[in-house]
């Protein structure tokens, strides 16, 4: 075998590989990290909009918000602009576009105190805190 009959023979496996490569990257989707977006069509779950209030009520850092984000696979823009509804709601600004999951939780842990508030992330974080017991609780730490 010639020289220029090796070339040729690389070069097609070459474009072989290329082409083969190509069709991977059609079929797999792009694996995200699992912070990405949400759709528009994703309910937001009671016990995040509670961390969000939190993050929005104790001035959080922008490391913060990027944690607890990740932590609970939602982007921090999302988080950003859940915080800011929280914030025009607690401004008094009137929003048309807030729904009542987001109402709920800001009339049941406004009056809440920083720490108190905390504790209630930490038991959300950590698991140990019932969905259903975080809406139908009623008591107010002050």
């Amino acid at each position: 075998m010639s020289f220029a009959d090796q070339l040729r023979a690389e070069k097609a496996k070459l474009e072989a590989q290329k082409r083969q490569e190509n069709t991977k990257k059609k079929r797999s989707p792009k694996k995200s990290s699992g912070t990405g977006s949400r759709s528009r069509t994703v309910e937001w779950k009671f016990e995040d909009e509670v961390i969000a209030l939190y993050l929005y009520l104790s001035d959080a850092s922008k490391f913060f918000k990027e944690n607890y984000s990740m932590k609970r696979k939602i982007s921090v823009r999302a988080m950003s602009m859940k915080m800011s509804v929280f914030e025009s709601l607690h401004r008094g600004k009137s929003q048309t576009n807030v729904n009542d999951q987001t109402l709920a939780v800001y009339d049941k842990y406004r009056d809440y105190e920083i720490k108190a508030l905390q504790k209630v992330v930490i038991s959300i974080l950590r698991g140990e805190h019932d969905p259903a017991e975080l809406r139908t609780a009623t008591t107010v730490i002050r």
